[in-house]
């Protein structure tokens, strides 16, 4: 080979060598400032007929071989309903099986007839990011869960935390048995102190056999560990849910070693 031409060869492949380097230096510099490498697509799918309205908008995690991704679109799926046995990376074919299923089951005899008075049903879902640092992250959900004939919808406002390095969600069963029994009087006391004791409900006492402690699991947020009590659980609905955050600091004596294990690296 002329050396000319060797040289013009050698310095095009070094020069898209140093491309690939350089745009993968900006990446690693970009996850690390950020703590992010969960990516996502912003997805939204709408179907509705007289009889109910379905939706879903979501940041829809798309890096397919990523773990803490499948570990996310396996949550969403079964948030919607569990039904779904597809490919979730088609995210529009799964979420048109959702609208689908939810369509028709709300255009049966059993709600059919009192659209006409009440309107139709409403599955109204949001998925997006919540906190997140480069060992876990809190996918939120938001929405309205309305079937006709009902009273009122009933809201929805929760997380889940995903541990990045496996998938694993945070659950109460990170918990000890001794943990939960004095996790419930300082939860009580940080609610009377958030809420206070004698208006718009009164905050059971931590041995009232009846007092119970969240039915969502609890999730990380900047300021801690949140519990988050849904409506009816000890309040009103018209107060919506009811939230506390302990710091990690608080908590961290009341969990078993899968639960240390989990926050080993926060």
């Amino acid at each position: 080979m002329d050396f000319s031409v060797y040289l013009r060869v050698k310095g095009s492949i070094m020069k898209k060598l140093f491309t690939v380097i350089a745009f993968s230096l900006l990446m690693v510099a970009a996850f690390a400032q950020t703590g992010t490498w969960v990516g996502v697509k912003n997805v939204r799918i709408e179907k509705k007929n007289k009889y109910c309205v379905f939706m879903v908008k979501a940041e829809y995690p798309f890096i397919e071989e990523h773990i803490t991704s499948q570990a996310i679109r396996e949550w969403i799926s079964e948030t919607l309903g569990g039904s779904y046995t597809g490919d979730l990376m088609d995210y529009q074919k799964m979420l048109e099986f959702y609208a689908d299923e939810a369509i028709k089951e709300y255009s049966g005899p059993d709600y059919a007839g009192m659209v006409a008075e009440l309107g139709p049903s409403e599955r109204i879902f949001e998925f997006k990011r919540g906190y997140e640092n480069s060992h876990i992250i809190s996918y939120k959900i938001g929405g309205e869960l309305y079937s006709s004939g009902a009273a009122h919808g009933m809201p929805i406002e929760t997380a889940t935390t995903f541990r990045k390095s496996d998938g694993r969600r945070f659950t109460w069963d990170m918990f000890t048995k001794d943990g939960l029994n004095r996790l419930k009087p300082i939860l009580v006391k940080k609610l009377r102190t958030e809420y206070g004791d004698d208006t718009f409900f009164k905050v059971p006492d931590a041995s009232d056999p009846e007092f119970e402690l969240p039915d969502m699991n609890p999730y990380f947020a900047e300021g801690g560990l949140v519990f988050s009590y849904s409506p009816y659980e000890i309040a009103p609905y018209s107060e919506g849910y009811i939230t506390v955050t302990l710091p990690l600091t608080m908590v961290k004596g009341m969990l078993n070693g899968t639960g240390l294990t989990f926050i080993s690296a926060l």
